[in-house]
């Protein structure tokens, strides 16, 4: 019997239910310093979706590979540093006044479902976008960070690639300076509706337990993507993020591979989930680019 789509938002979101850890901290310092996170708990690298990280104070990530599928609400200052890199499958929340910024030598920031700006985000390397940017505040494609006596020297710029949605909304701007460029789908403007769509919808969390010898490439992808199949009479639902059904295709055939084409699809993030003759089911996210 086939699930209906309602059964998937509220299995992927109950599954998880139960095991949502809040982390907050309680004074400035390193991400990795557990006297300054309440109870001594320090958050992962790689953050849960139903996780909640609270940045009350202000925070220093160096030398790590953030992966937030959950929520990260910043109500401070945050920098990301030496080599940090950040990839934001979830939803990332900068209060006014708050900041996120990249510094000393920091990665690429890529973004493939939301970020809400309402103080500002800096960046000194790529911010590749693949989802959601909804921002009131500001994002400062680059960084001036010396002076050689006489005039102020960019030592470092960022540039920003926009694939989806970038969204000026209320105010908001993005300052290219420093030689920075912004690229890709040009910034709306006025999309309070949309943003509370997605800043609002529930996040869906992505079992990864049986989905080790299962393959989908190439993700992300520009339209055409396969799936490697092991098993007949299999059933591939396709999700966008509010749970919505965009495609069901099954497959009668043992052993095969199937393959999609969203290229009609907006830019995003969307949810794979496959179910196998033996009932197993798999769900994976895959990007449009």
């Amino acid at each position: 019997m086939k699930k209906s789509i309602f059964s998937f938002v509220f299995c992927a979101i109950g599954a998880f239910a139960f095991s949502q850890t809040t982390y907050t901290t309680t004074n400035f310092g390193a991400w990795d310093d557990p006297a300054r996170w309440a109870g001594g708990m320090v958050p992962p690298t790689t953050i849960g979706a139903t996780d909640i990280v609270n940045l009350n104070h202000n925070t220093f990530i160096k030398s790590k590979d953030i992966v937030n599928n959950g929520t990260i609400n910043i109500n401070a200052g945050a920098g990301y540093q030496d080599g940090s890199t950040i990839t934001n499958n979830g939803k990332i929340i900068i209060a006014k006044n708050a900041s996120l910024t990249g510094n000393r030598n920091a990665g690429n920031f890529t973004n493939n479902y939301a970020i809400d700006i309402n103080g500002s985000l800096t960046h000194v390397k790529d911010l590749l976008n693949y989802g959601y940017i909804f921002n009131q505040g500001d994002i400062y494609n680059f960084q001036k960070l010396f002076y050689d006596g006489v005039t102020m020297n960019c030592s470092d710029w960022g540039r920003l690639v926009n694939n989806n949605v970038l969204c000026n909304n209320n105010g908001g701007f993005v300052n290219n300076d420093c030689g920075s460029v912004t690229t890709g789908t040009p910034a709306i403007n006025s999309c309070d509706a949309l943003k509370s769509t997605i800043m609002n919808a529930p996040l869906l969390a992505v079992s990864d337990a049986k989905s080790k010898d299962l393959k989908v490439y190439p993700n992300p992808t520009t339209g055409v993507f396969t799936i490697d199949l092991d098993s007949d009479n299999s059933e591939v639902k396709i999700f966008d993020m509010t749970g919505k059904t965009i495609v069901t295709k099954s497959s009668q055939r043992a052993k095969n591979n199937q393959t999609f084409d969203i290229s009609n699809l907006p830019k995003g993030t969307y949810i794979l989930k496959i179910k196998t003759a033996d009932n197993n089911e798999v769900v994976k996210k895959i990007i449009k680019k």
